[in-house]
């Protein structure tokens, strides 16, 4: 199974196609990124980049829910049962309450799962701003378009060194 996907991968490169892309049209082939389970929050005030993180997401089989500002976002987690969002996904430049804003806000609440993993979605992984982000409590940054196989890496790391290890089995 691994040596299929590796060979995909390799042919969507060759062709300039994202590997979710190349997937798609073989349904023969299980999806390497298994979410079943999970709970994501993605915030994002960009229509079109919330529905496509959205989507990407769905195909793993994961559960998705979406907030269109932070405000919003901050309700759901609020209004959610601990431990119900395993991620929360948030793009940081936003009207009203911005990503930074609301992991502070998450951070500081008196919430046993206060310590979700929180990663920022952005156009640019630029270290300056990864260090800005790390030191307002998110723990990582994922490029848009969202990438399953990083995420999924990235969500293992963060359980590698102890960081809400219950997320990645």
């Amino acid at each position: 199974m691994l040596q299929k996907f590796i060979e995909k991968c390799r042919r969507a490169w060759e062709k300039g196609q994202t590997a979710e892309k190349d997937m798609e049209t073989d349904e023969t082939m299980e999806p390497a990124v298994d979410f079943r389970g999970y709970a994501f929050l993605i915030v994002d005030d960009m229509e079109g980049e919330l529905y496509q993180s959205r989507n990407i997401l769905l195909k793993s089989g994961a559960t998705v829910e979406y907030a269109g500002d932070g405000i919003q976002a901050v309700s759901m987690f609020n209004n959610s049962a601990e431990g119900y969002y395993k991620a929360i996904l948030t793009d940081i430049n936003m009207p009203v309450m911005d990503g930074i804003q609301i992991t502070k806000y998450i951070r500081n609440s008196q919430r046993k799962d206060a310590g979700i993993i929180i990663m920022s979605l952005s156009d640019t992984g630029s270290p300056m701003l990864l260090k800005y982000y790390k030191e307002n409590g998110i723990h990582d940054n994922l490029e848009k378009p969202l990438n399953l196989y990083i995420l999924k890496e990235k969500l293992e790391q963060l359980a590698e060194m102890g960081t809400c290890a219950s997320v990645v089995e």
